[in-house]
């Protein structure tokens, strides 16, 4: 079971979040008491949750899937990794 998506972290965020983060801002940015909670209901970060579900994925269809069309996916996938591990 996944959960509803209540926020979304823009590209420059996901970026910006990857090369320095602070707990305290991903948890102000979700509305949320923690960095935890905040990703926990971020959309992104659940858009690839369902993807992995059915298993392995080729890391190129993960960042078609996600922001189709964006010739920064690949930075992208690679922060939002790094930002929900």
């Amino acid at each position: 079971h996944l959960d509803t998506a209540s926020w979304q972290l823009t590209g420059e965020q996901l970026l910006h979040h990857a090369s320095s983060p602070s707990d305290d801002e991903l948890a102000r940015l979700g509305g949320a008491a923690t960095a935890a909670e905040a990703l926990h209901v971020e959309r992104s970060i659940i858009e690839l949750k369902s993807a992995l579900s059915d298993g392995p994925r080729d890391v190129r269809e993960l960042q078609d899937r996600l922001w189709p069309g964006d010739p920064a996916a690949p930075e992208k996938l690679d922060a939002l990794v790094q930002i929900g591990s």
